[in-house]
């Protein structure tokens, strides 16, 4: 007979906690549940982070983690009420607790997950399960089952089936926003309050988060992450690669394949595709797969080009110049980045300053 049991688990690192509900078979075995829906016998979460215990797993290691069993019933519903009882306001505002929410077991039903075409993805055991996975609030869940709208793009209901009809796609749904770099900076509550906030339209909003290309020098998503992941590219060997300087002249265009690796005198496909993809420079040059008479300098896109480095004797003269960062440590190790940083003085008896 399962048990469902109020559980604690600690950061040893730095002695932070989180208090949950899980409900397993034998209580005397740990089953690998550490909470928010990570099990360490399957790490999905290790590399999708989505709730603040999700990305302290990731960054400390599962071995600087434990749980503690603070209670036993036969009821998930007896769990639930113990645990409201410890995790309230004032707990919740603790800094040392991974608890988001007070609200988090108000729901002990059912709740499906449907998709906008109406098509059931996942039943989970309440609205306090998916909140706490899927890193959100649960009243954003419960105001879009009561009110027939979407969250993070779905619907909502207690029901597995439901007349599609009767939904409002666009009310409700989040709309994410993230930097040139990819990093989570923002969500709007709407598709409404994000094309307001950047000047446009909806249909606009809806496209760019749908398709995740760069909008005004950010990108959008109906994801929610920590930082979103570059867009996969389809094969671009054969097709035509348009090359411009740093200030966006145009220069020239090759086939992609031999041409374009004797141009750059390399062979490394992958980090063409990587500069395409995350829309930095190679090589002193910008890329593109559509060619435009001109493209955007590359200094006012705030994008990543790469600084000089200089390699200095411990007199202070100049003994090697790299392009990059990268090519230094390259060379000389892992010290280079710690010198660059301050954290050191010197590393293999040089010293390392950013040329420019």
């Amino acid at each position: 007979m399962k048990k469902s049991i109020v559980y604690q688990t600690i950061n040893l690192v730095n002695n932070k906690i989180y208090v949950g509900v899980h409900t397993q078979e034998n209580v005397d075995i740990f089953d690998g549940y550490l909470g928010c829906g990570f099990n360490i016998n399957h790490k999905f979460y290790i590399d999708h982070p989505k709730v603040p215990l999700h990305f302290e797993i990731k960054k400390y290691g599962v071995k600087n983690f434990r749980r503690i069993i603070l209670a036993v019933f036969d009821s998930y519903e007896d769990a639930v009420k113990l645990k409201k009882q410890i995790v309230n306001d004032s707990f919740v505002k603790r800094n040392d607790t991974y608890n988001i929410s007070t609200d988090e077991m108000n729901e002990i039903s059912p709740i499906n997950q449907i998709t906008a075409d109406g098509t059931l993805i996942y039943t989970w055991g309440n609205a306090t399960m998916a909140a706490e996975t899927l890193g959100i609030s649960y009243k954003n869940i419960i105001d879009a089952k009561l009110h027939k709208e979407s969250c993070l793009g779905y619907f909502w209901s207690e029901s597995p089936s439901i007349n599609i009809k009767e939904y409002n796609s666009k009310k409700g749904m989040h709309i994410y926003q993230y930097s040139d770099t990819r990093k989570f900076i923002q969500v709007f509550e709407s598709i409404e309050d994000a094309a307001k906030a950047m000047d446009s339209d909806e249909k606009t909003i809806y496209k760019a988060a749908k398709s995740e290309d760069k909008f005004k020098d950010f990108y959008l998503s109906f994801k929610c992450v920590a930082e979103l992941a570059p867009k996969k590219l389809k094969r671009i060997k054969g097709k035509m690669l348009y090359i411009y300087d740093l200030q966006g002249k145009y220069i020239t265009e090759l086939i992609m394949g031999k041409e374009v690796y004797d141009f750059f005198q390399t062979k490394k496909y992958g980090q063409i595709r990587r500069a395409l993809v995350n829309e930095r420079p190679f090589k002193n040059t910008q890329l593109s797969l559509v060619k435009v008479e001109s493209m955007t300098p590359a200094s006012e896109k705030n994008q990543f080009i790469p600084r000089k480095v200089g390699a200095y004797s411990l007199d202070g003269n100049l003994v090697e110049e790299f392009r990059s960062v990268k090519d230094a440590t390259t060379k000389y190790g892992t010290g280079v980045r710690r010198v660059l940083k301050g954290i050191q003085e010197k590393t293999k008896d040089l010293v390392f300053k950013y040329l420019d």
